[in-house]
């Protein structure tokens, strides 16, 4: 039996066509929306077709290029409330509650003063938000921050993570940019090790550097005033006997413990250069004197 149901509307004349499901096609039943000409849209049961979905799935439709739109006023548009179904955007088989297969492209409507920043905000429930391949998946995660790139010029990637002080003040605390200045100021950073301490660098392993900068204060300029206490060589003498090693300097079982400190062992080693070129100063006076007193006695 086949229904024809016409009937006119303020805005326009449509047909609707129902296919009993007394025929005799046992794939699928449908309601189809258009005129005799033109279909538009429809409502389909879909029994054993494999072309409309799973079997026993029920499909919402439109042809040609057609949009489907859910609209409401101001309610919410609710999919598997209060059920174990799941949401399939280009798959018929999701394995989630959303499964899309393609890609998603989120497009967010706040722009910063100037109108030259959009932001668009992802929100989740709780604590943490995991991202990675599901268990049984063998594939190895990669995160990319990669620009589509423009004819405008160069973009760049930038990574920055923040401290809420309260619900509305936040503080930058990590800057991670491609282009530009990077820095790290929320707490210690540990390289082969979880446990920096209160280093604000802690590496466990060996670092390889063209040049590195240390400011150490003070510079032991100060030893050449005349009013610095320069340790007499006998004393010093009975000192490296007693210790094993320099004034000031750390011991090897110090050093062993704690690590050494550049900065300040550039300044003590300096220190100590500078007392022994003292040192030097004081015995060529005291071989010239010598050599002058050795003279005077050569001449009699």
């Amino acid at each position: 039996m086949l229904w024809i149901l016409h009937f006119t509307t303020n805005a326009q004349q449509v047909d609707a066509t129902y296919l009993n499901p007394m025929l005799n096609d046992t794939r699928y039943r449908f309601i189809r929306f258009g005129t005799s000409a033109e279909h538009y849209a429809g409502f389909m049961y879909n029994i054993s077709s494999p072309t409309y979905g799973n079997d026993g799935s029920f499909s919402i439709f439109t042809y040609s290029n057609r949009d489907m739109v859910l609209r409401t006023g101001t309610g919410n548009v609710i999919i598997n409330h209060e059920s174990s179904g799941k949401l399939g955007i280009g798959t018929s088989n999701p394995q989630y509650k959303l499964h899309v297969l393609g890609d998603v492209y989120l497009q967010g409507n706040t722009t910063a003063p100037g109108g030259t920043w959009s932001t668009t905000f992802l929100y989740w429930k709780g604590h943490s938000l995991i991202m990675g391949t599901p268990v049984g998946r063998y594939a190895h995660n990669r995160l990319e921050l990669k620009p589509g790139g423009s004819a405008n010029g160069l973009l760049y990637s930038n990574l920055q993570l923040y401290n809420a002080l309260n619900e509305n003040s936040h503080q930058l605390a990590v800057n991670i940019t491609s282009q530009g200045v990077s820095y790290f100021n929320g707490g210690n950073v540990g390289i082969g090790t979880d446990n920096p301490g209160t280093h604000k660098l802690a590496v466990n392993g060996t670092i390889r550097a063209k040049e590195i900068l240390v400011e150490a204060s003070p510079w032991p300029d100060y030893v050449f005033e005349e009013d610095y206490n320069l340790m007499d060589l006998t004393n010093l003498k009975s000192y490296i006997e007693q210790n094993k090693h320099l004034p000031e300097i750390p011991s090897a079982d110090q050093v062993a413990a704690e690590g050494v400190s550049l900065g300040e062992m550039d300044r003590l080693l300096l220190q100590k250069i500078e007392e022994l070129t003292l040192y030097i100063i004081q015995q060529q006076e005291q071989i010239k004197e010598q050599q002058e007193r050795i003279k005077v006695l050569e001449a009699k």
